[in-house]
This record gives C-alpha cells, sequence and structure tokens, in this order.
C-alpha cells in the first residue's frame, strides 16, 4: 500500500521484538524486500509504547480502510 500511495518503497521497520515481526518468515520477507528491521530495547519501556502506539495507529488505519 505504501509503495502503490507515495510511489516509494519501506526501507526500515521498528518494532518491538514480537515474535510476530521475529519470526524466519518475516526476516526473509525483509531480505527479500531490502527493509532494515530495528528493535527496540527489551527493557526500556518508553521505546516499547513508542512501536506500539505506531502499530496500534497502523491497525486502527487498516481497519478503517476495511469499511
Amino acid at each position: 500500500m505504501v509503495q502503490n500511495q507515495f510511489h516509494t518503497n519501506v526501507r526500515v521497520v521498528k518494532n518491538d521484538n514480537g515474535s510476530e515481526f521475529t519470526s524466519g518468515l518475516m526476516k526473509e520477507f525483509y531480505f527479500n524486500h531490502e527493509i532494515v528491521r530495528e528493535s527496540s530495547c527489551i527493557d526500556m519501556p518508553q521505546q516499547n509504547r513508542q512501536v506500539e502506539r505506531k502499530y496500534c495507529h497502523i491497525l486502527n488505519m487498516a481497519r478503517a480502510l476495511r469499511f
């Protein structure tokens, strides 16, 4: 969707070390699409809150677009 709407590619994904982002399938996806994966520190709630807010925002936008 980002590529179609803004005519650019995703270059960096920042996440909170969740298993949905660190699975072998996602690592392969990142590698195939030349995406750099950054993860927040495990014991830094400030960083984890920021990632969770962004992730929640993305999910809310996807749900809104579905309707």
